[in-house]
């Protein structure tokens, strides 16, 4: 809510005018990364202070505080499967396989752009320009 327009303001205060904006937050539109969230605060073992945004959400509030023309970019969208490897890996190491373990290094391995990247890859980074006087 407010307290996150808040700190978008602080930054873009910053700025010189017609500076470059740069930002990087969770997209909540990534299911791996949500799912696994959820489950990790289902466990009480969330210890991130962190408010995704979705990228509608997140190009209206920079707009609020003077940044315009906001587009994204992000990290590979099939590569944000690492989130859900992590339940399965944990339970591998219980029971001495490695199954998991090498289809997250298979994962990580660099991918191909897809059409998904950029808006439902885990790190929705935006950027625009500071229009405020």
């Amino acid at each position: 809510g407010e307290e996150r327009l808040q700190m978008l303001k602080s930054h873009a205060e910053l700025l010189k005018p017609g500076g470059i904006f740069f930002i990087s937050v969770p997209n909540k539109l990534n299911l791996p990364y949500i799912t696994y969230k959820g489950i990790m605060e289902f466990l009480g073992k969330w210890e991130v202070e962190e408010y995704p945004y979705s990228p509608m959400e997140l190009s209206k509030s920079l707009r609020k505080v003077g940044i315009k023309n906001v587009d994204f970019f992000g990290d590979s969208f099939r590569s944000s499967f690492k989130w859900l490897y992590f339940i399965p890996a944990q339970l591998e190491q219980k029971i001495n396989i490695n199954f998991f373990t090498k289809l997250s290094e298979q994962n990580n391995k660099k991918f191909k752009k897809s059409i998904f990247d950029k808006y439902f890859s885990y790190a929705l980074v935006a950027f625009g320009k500071n229009e405020r006087d």
